[in-house]
């Protein structure tokens, strides 16, 4: 028999496409979730999804480290900014496979 495991986990892209699912499913399973977010517009989304909203920039972590101390994890679901695979910030997310043109 094997116990429920209740994690704290500190997720960035709360709010993002991919990261807004991980957490509903984090949060359904009875981890606290702690979401990095950009701005109070996105933070009030965190908290009323049920997770604690962190706001900060990914890029400049010294505000937000702390809130990562605690936690038993680190999910990164963020990217740079937009979906385009062409798009040289998005490169470094999107690995070779996905860079490729077809």
């Amino acid at each position: 028999m094997s116990a429920e495991v209740r994690m704290k986990i500190f997720l960035t892209g709360a709010t993002g496409f991919v990261g807004s699912a991980v957490m509903k499913r984090l949060l359904a399973a009875g981890h606290i979730v702690k979401g990095l977010v950009q701005d109070a517009r996105r933070a009030e989304l965190v908290d009323k999804a049920g997770g604690i909203a962190v706001v900060g920039d990914l890029l400049a972590p010294a505000p937000w480290s702390e809130s990562v101390k605690d936690c038993d994890i680190v999910i990164s679901a963020s990217s740079r900014s937009g979906c385009s695979t062409r798009s040289p910030s998005m490169r470094p997310n999107a690995g070779p496979s996905l860079t490729r043109r077809w």
